[in-house]
C-alpha cells in the first residue's frame, strides 16, 4: 500500500473496506495462478 510500516496500513484500513476486498481478492487470484503454474511445471506446493 506504499506505508513505510503495515502498523500504518492497518491504523487507516478500515478507511477503504472495498479495497481490502479487491487487494485480498488480487492476492488470491495471483496465489491460484502460481500454485497452477507449479504443478504444470512439476513442483510440489
Amino acid at each position: 500500500m506504499g506505508h513505510e510500516s503495515i502498523s500504518v496500513t492497518f491504523t487507516y484500513s478500515h478507511l477503504y473496506p472495498s479495497k481490502q476486498k479487491s487487494l485480498a481478492d488480487k492476492l488470491n487470484e495471483d496465489r491460484e495462478k502460481a500454485l497452477e503454474q507449479k504443478k504444470e511445471d512439476g513442483e510440489d506446493e
